[in-house]
């Protein structure tokens, strides 16, 4: 396997001056080589032949590379370990310059160059991905230099990294406008099943969300259900926060904000407001705003007759009502109310509605 076929290497020696002569044996592949040396010449036979000794030509020393991860989220750092497949010896120092591109642009990578040496036969890169634009491939190459390149090889793509975008969280209704102490259900959803697991908290101040903190499991939970409660009237900021190891891989969800309006109430009126015993008295309410379903008000008092109707139902359009009764008997007279209805708290209840009953004119003959 020696270079020229071996038969035909040769070193000559002419004349006194010459006493000593390089012969250089190269192998193209790994071997053990026994080389033996035959005389010819003039002055052949006045000299003894070498003794026949072996060469052990090495396999190139190479260098790999390991990586933290063959996937990884957009600005996460990327360590890449190169290491020699053995121990280097004295003088067989080898610089190992690791490059990072995609196909448009190169990737930057520190330190700029690892050397591996006698007890130094590894080294560590890291790679930052924050200027990588999602999807991309990152492929690596290393380039070999020092006094032991001749030595040592590396393949000329020793790995690439798939750079992915973070994850985000998708909430899937917006919220909506609440009365003080209503309940909303939401549902907030992952963009895919999660290697591992994160939690989501919501807060706000004056809101309760129950369950006060959502648990993604990794591979099995896409979404999950809450309800926010208001507790007090306002225009509420939410804001979130990822929670867990996977945390990194999440874009920061963006904070919301939901109104929670405090009770309307009921505007009353009597007309006339100081009615004559024996007049008809029409009692009227109407809603600052219009129930979202029924609601219904039935007046009640022991100085008016019965009432038609017997309750005032507001609702579906409806913002007004009235009712009426028959003044029974002269002095101050109260008009109490009950609420009722699937929209009674959404209002406030309404007080007394105070009006004089005159008593009747006396007229002289």
């Amino acid at each position: 396997g020696a270079e020229g076929g071996g038969a035909g290497l040769a070193v000559t020696f002419e004349g006194p001056e010459a006493e000593a002569a390089t012969l250089v044996v190269r192998s193209a592949a790994p071997c053990n080589a026994v080389l033996r040396f035959a005389l010819s010449g003039p002055g052949a036979d006045l000299y003894s032949p070498p003794e026949p000794f072996e060469v052990a030509f090495a396999p190139p020393l190479e260098i790999s590379a390991a990586f933290s991860a063959s996937v990884a989220y957009a600005g996460e750092k990327v360590e890449v370990n190169v290491s020699a497949a053995a121990p280097l010896g004295p003088g067989d120092e080898v610089s190992c310059a690791l490059e990072a591109s995609t196909n448009l642009e190169a990737v930057a990578v520190s330190p700029a160059v690892v050397t591996l040496g006698p007890g130094r036969e590894e080294g560590r890169f890291v790679v930052d991905t924050s200027g990588v634009a999602p999807p991309a491939t990152l492929a690596f190459r290393l380039d070999l230099s020092g006094p032991g390149e001749q030595h040592a090889t590396a393949p000329d793509t020793v790995g690439s990294v798939q750079v992915i975008a973070l994850e985000t969280f998708s909430i899937l209704a917006s919220y909506p406008d609440l009365y003080v102490g209503d309940l909303a259900a939401l549902t907030i959803s992952v963009t895919k099943h999660l290697d591992q697991d994160v939690s989501l908290e919501p807060s706000g101040t004056g809101l309760l969300f129950s369950p006060p903190v959502l648990h993604f499991r990794a591979g099995q939970d896409r979404s999950q259900s809450f309800t926010v409660q208001g507790m007090t009237a306002g225009d509420m900021p939410i804001s979130y926060a990822v929670q867990g190891v996977n945390a990194p891989h999440f874009i920061q969800p963006v904070g919301d904000k939901i109104r929670i309006k405090a009770p309307e109430h009921f505007a009353l009126r009597a007309d006339p407001p100081d009615p004559y015993v024996g007049d008809e008295v029409a009692v009227s309410a109407q809603a600052s705003a219009t129930p979202y379903v029924r609601v219904s008000l039935a007046p009640a008092s022991e100085c008016l007759g019965n009432w038609t109707p017997s309750a005032l139902t507001l609702g579906h359009g409806e913002e007004e009502g009235a009712a009426r009764a028959v003044a029974l008997r002269p002095g101050p007279c109260e008009v109490r109310w009950l609420v009722d209805g699937p929209s009674q708290r959404h209002f406030s209840a309404p007080g007394p509605l105070a009006l004089t009953v005159q008593p009747p004119v006396a007229l002289d003959a």
